[in-house]
């Protein structure tokens, strides 16, 4: 793969300064991070890392990293998360300016969120334990948010925002697209579990009798004194 290609590369990469000789540390995130950048090319991925160098020098971080080669910041695929959680409607709208203020195409956002669902619900599997391209830090944090959500909610979610990678790229307004597409995310519904509806924790519509001529329950409807009259 090419992350592994990069890693070796770095391995044996040094860079020549003055009479010394400065190896380049990294850290597993900001590989990972240049090599989906990449998107499968070497080429691409060998100037990213020369751009990353550039501007990290001899130790590249992923904070650093992702400021060098235009890579949106965890944090505020959070701050996304937690919007659609409160239903706020404003700050979705703020963290849709924050994405456009990286200058990155729409459709490369959508890639981002779902890989940002994806990695909550691998956050519910064994601790986190398919998250191997992540420091320990992000891993606990995945695992933390994820305790948040129903892993069916997320299915749903990264179904949603699947669907509309596909329409995205032909639309003539893709950042329209996009903030409708967010905002009919607040306005999901929160999936019902079968044993809160029999531990009583869901309150259903009351019916009041069933109506023997079509075997079908016919729901309690109460009349008004106008209506008695």
């Amino acid at each position: 793969s090419i992350q592994y290609q990069i890693l070796e590369l770095l391995k044996e990469l040094t860079i020549k300064r003055n009479l010394g000789v400065i190896i380049i540390t990294h850290d597993n995130e900001s590989v990972s991070a240049i090599a989906k950048k990449a998107d499968g090319s070497m080429r691409d991925a060998l100037s990213l890392l020369d751009q990353a160098i550039s501007y990290c020098s001899d130790t590249l971080t992923f904070v650093e990293v992702s400021e060098a080669i235009g890579i949106i910041p965890h944090e505020l695929f959070f701050q996304y998360t937690d919007s659609i959680q409160a239903k706020n409607n404003n700050d979705m709208i703020f963290s849709l300016l924050e994405f456009q203020n990286h200058g990155i195409a729409e459709s490369e956002i959508l890639i981002n969120l779902i890989e940002h669902f994806r990695n909550l619900l691998f956050g519910q599997i064994n601790d986190g334990s398919p998250l191997t391209e992540m420091n320990e830090e992000l891993v606990a944090r995945y695992v933390k948010e994820s305790s948040r959500w129903d892993n069916r909610d997320l299915l749903r979610i990264i179904q949603v925002l699947s669907d509309a990678l596909s329409y995205i790229r032909r639309s003539e307004t893709p950042g329209i697209f996009l903030e409708f597409t967010s905002l009919k995310l607040i306005e999901m519904d929160n999936s019902v579990k079968i044993d809160d509806i029999l531990k009583g924790g869901i309150n259903l519509p009351k019916f009041k009798d069933i109506d023997n001529s079509s075997n079908r329950i016919r729901p309690e409807i109460t009349k008004t004194k106008k209506d008695k009259d």
